[in-house]
């Protein structure tokens, strides 16, 4: 399974137990490619409301609220 994980570093990436420490905070999305599903996560942006935009190797920009529910693509 492929998770988007945030640590208190503000990290993102695919969960890896050799690069990470603890549990993250935070996951959204899962492996695929449907709603609320990334393929390879590569960047992500917050803005003033919260919502967490993911983009992945597909191209697709999905929004997130902080919670982790997919909210649109």
């Amino acid at each position: 399974m492929l998770l988007v994980l945030v640590t208190s570093a503000f990290s993102v990436g695919c969960t890896d137990d050799r690069l990470r420490s603890g549990p993250p905070d935070h996951v959204w999305g899962e492996l695929g490619l449907s709603d609320g599903r990334l393929k390879k996560p590569r960047a992500m942006t917050i803005d003033d409301q919260d919502q967490i935009y993911i983009v992945d190797m597909t191209a697709r920009i999905q929004v997130f609220d902080s919670d982790g529910k997919y909210l649109r693509g």
